[in-house]
């Protein structure tokens, strides 16, 4: 936006939210389109869990401004209903991705699709359905304060610290929680 006056801003796009939904909309598409890069559907579900937090980490520790916004904010579910309105008009930005992805995606907030992949897990029974909540809500509260963390520069976090203490943490609770032997390595 360097080098630009407000009248061509407001020329493209309605207002100041207006504009910050395509910004959203580019990071979100560049976390969805990267976890290809991470998840092996033929892997366990848990792994496949534990893969997604890692691309989603990936991404919001290198964006936390913009990841907080989208996912944690109180005004993320406008955000939600705005994306998922974008992914009835561009039906093709997920047409190539596997259900184990696809079914996450049209979740209303990241509690819901953190739990829609978790069910998969209960339903392999590689965790009990009753521990699902409890396990989704512990990793989402210590990837919030993580995140928080980072933005608030107050402890110094390197992105890179964020990212291997939150993989540590996500790999301890799962293997404290899981009914089979797991490598999430």
């Amino acid at each position: 936006l360097a080098g630009h006056n407000v009248a061509i801003i407001y020329r493209y796009f309605n207002n100041l939210d207006h504009l910050i939904f395509f910004v959203c909309v580019k990071y979100h598409n560049k976390y969805v389109h990267d976890l290809y890069n991470y998840v092996n559907i033929n892997d366990n579900t848990i792994k496949i869990y534990y893969n997604i937090w890692k691309c989603f980490c990936v991404h919001s520790f290198n964006n936390p401004q913009i990841f907080k916004a989208m996912f944690l904010n109180n005004i993320n579910q406008s955000f939600t209903q705005a994306i998922n309105n974008y992914y009835e008009l561009f039906p093709e930005e997920l047409e190539s991705l596997p259900n184990e992805l696809s079914h996450m995606l049209d979740k209303e907030n990241i509690h819901d699709r953190d739990k829609a992949v978790l069910l998969k897990a209960a339903e392999d029974n590689y965790i009990d359905e009753k521990d699902l909540n409890e396990i989704s809500e512990v990793i989402i509260i210590f990837y919030e304060g993580i995140l928080t963390r980072l933005i608030s520069d107050y402890h110094k976090y390197t992105r890179e610290d964020a990212l291997n203490l939150t993989l540590k943490f996500i790999r301890q609770i799962l293997k404290s929680y899981c009914l089979k032997d797991i490598n999430l390595n």
